[in-house]
């Protein structure tokens, strides 16, 4: 009976410890990712002028399924590509760009660059390294 009676007195702290431990355990996790993949936290994806820049980006559950492979010729058989979006923001009328075109053949990657970007913007949002 103590022991349960001062399991319960205690219960509030160990529920206190509980959560600081689960939101230690979200930044090292995203720190880890960070490093892992040689991440960065940018402040924001777009600035005032609506100029969006996003170079070289790896969607990472991509990355993680297909590993360079090299044959007996020493060329990559599978490699994934990274992605770029530059979006300029205003032209040179004053005006923005509100259109983004992606075109190319079925099998090409647009889809995945688009999915990509909206990856990006989520871990932007969220703090964790891109």
């Amino acid at each position: 009976r103590t022991l349960i009676a001062s399991m319960i007195r205690a219960a509030s702290h160990v529920r206190r410890a509980m959560d600081i431990l689960a939101k230690l355990d979200v930044v090292f996790a995203k720190a880890s990712f960070g490093c892992d993949w040689d991440g960065v936290i940018p402040n924001e994806i777009g600035n005032e002028e609506g100029r969006v820049q996003v170079q070289k980006f790896v969607h990472p559950i991509l990355a993680l399924g297909k590993k360079d492979v090299v044959n007996n010729d020493d060329a990559a058989v599978s490699t994934v590509v990274p992605v770029d979006l530059i979006l300029p923001g205003k032209n040179d009328d004053g005006g923005s760009y509100q259109t983004l075109m992606i075109s190319g053949p079925n099998g090409g990657g647009k889809t995945l660059a688009l999915k990509s970007f909206g990856l990006v913007a989520m871990m932007v949002k969220l703090g964790i390294p891109i």
